[in-house]
């Protein structure tokens, strides 16, 4: 009965010590496009970045929508599955025949289902 005793206090222990608890979105940084930045619609441009993790990212995604009605106009998911830092640079070239204030949200989430996210509008011009 006392090896039973010990044991179970063994586990315990162990258990308790082993589980850490992770309190820690991952973090988010958007490098370019910045703040209200034009773009040349019909010419290449780069999303660049990095997300970040204490412990392992599980996903991340790259979206870009309309500023005026939230239309979605691309949508990156990039592997990043038990990585802790990712830097990211997506090419993308906009094709838009007029002026058109866009966002572009960077979310990654953790595998505790921590989640953190940037934003930055700029403006894709003729």
């Amino acid at each position: 009965m006392k090896k039973l005793s010990l044991f179970t206090l063994f586990c315990l222990i162990t258990s308790i010590f082993a589980c850490k608890k992770d309190n820690l979105a991952p973090i988010v940084s958007i490098t370019t496009p910045t703040l209200n930045q034009s773009i040349k619609s019909k010419t290449d441009f780069n999303i660049t970045g990095t997300v970040s993790d204490d412990n392992s990212l599980h996903e991340m995604s790259i979206r870009i929508v309309q500023a005026s009605d939230g239309k979605e106009i691309l949508n990156l998911t990039p592997i990043v599955h038990d990585l802790k830092t990712f830097s990211f640079n997506e090419t993308w070239k906009p094709t838009f025949t007029e002026d058109t204030k866009v966002i572009v949200t960077v979310k990654a989430i953790d595998h505790s289902d921590l989640s953190s996210s940037k934003s930055v509008e700029f403006t894709i011009t003729k």
